[in-house]
Protein backbone atom coordinates (compact mmCIF):
# COMPACT_ATOMS: atom_id res chain seq x y z
CA UNK A 1 0.00 0.00 0.00
CA UNK A 2 1.27 3.53 -0.97
CA UNK A 3 0.55 6.58 0.94
CA UNK A 4 1.55 10.00 0.88
CA UNK A 5 0.87 12.17 3.73
CA UNK A 6 1.42 16.27 4.06
CA UNK A 7 1.62 17.55 7.41
CA UNK A 8 2.06 21.17 7.71
CA UNK A 9 3.07 22.89 10.88
CA UNK A 10 3.01 26.26 12.05
CA UNK A 11 5.28 28.16 14.15
CA UNK A 12 3.48 30.55 16.38
CA UNK A 13 6.71 32.05 18.19
CA UNK A 14 10.09 32.88 16.75
CA UNK A 15 12.23 29.64 16.60
CA UNK A 16 15.42 29.21 15.88
CA UNK A 17 16.03 25.55 14.24
CA UNK A 18 19.78 24.54 12.86
CA UNK A 19 19.85 24.12 9.06
CA UNK A 20 15.97 23.40 7.75
CA UNK A 21 14.73 21.86 10.55
CA UNK A 22 15.11 18.21 9.01
CA UNK A 23 16.38 17.13 12.08
CA UNK A 24 13.98 17.87 14.08
CA UNK A 25 11.18 16.75 11.96
CA UNK A 26 13.32 13.60 12.03
CA UNK A 27 13.21 13.28 15.19
CA UNK A 28 9.49 14.00 16.21
CA UNK A 29 8.32 11.75 13.34
CA UNK A 30 10.03 8.58 15.06
CA UNK A 31 8.64 9.51 18.30
CA UNK A 32 5.33 9.71 16.63
CA UNK A 33 5.61 6.23 15.60
CA UNK A 34 7.57 5.13 18.62
CA UNK A 35 4.23 6.48 20.37
CA UNK A 36 2.23 3.97 18.06
CA UNK A 37 4.75 0.41 17.42
CA UNK A 38 7.81 0.77 19.03
CA UNK A 39 8.96 -2.36 17.75
CA UNK A 40 8.42 -1.04 13.95
CA UNK A 41 9.73 2.07 14.86
CA UNK A 42 13.12 0.30 15.75
CA UNK A 43 12.96 -1.37 12.67
CA UNK A 44 12.64 1.54 10.46
CA UNK A 45 15.13 3.79 12.01
CA UNK A 46 17.51 0.75 11.29
CA UNK A 47 16.55 0.31 7.92
CA UNK A 48 19.38 1.61 5.08
CA UNK A 49 17.24 2.76 2.66
CA UNK A 50 14.44 4.48 4.18
CA UNK A 51 10.36 3.94 2.65
CA UNK A 52 10.01 7.80 3.59
CA UNK A 53 11.43 11.32 2.70
CA UNK A 54 10.48 14.57 5.36
CA UNK A 55 11.46 18.07 3.66
CA UNK A 56 12.98 20.78 6.03
CA UNK A 57 10.80 23.81 7.12
CA UNK A 58 9.37 25.31 4.23
CA UNK A 59 8.27 29.35 4.34
CA UNK A 60 7.78 32.13 2.69
CA UNK A 61 10.15 34.45 4.72
CA UNK A 62 13.83 34.81 5.08
CA UNK A 63 16.26 31.89 6.47
CA UNK A 64 18.20 33.17 9.20
CA UNK A 65 21.07 31.41 11.51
Amino acid sequence: MLASFVISLRIDRDLALPGLGAEALHGLFFEVLRGHDASFAEYLHREVDKPFSLSGVLTEHPKRE
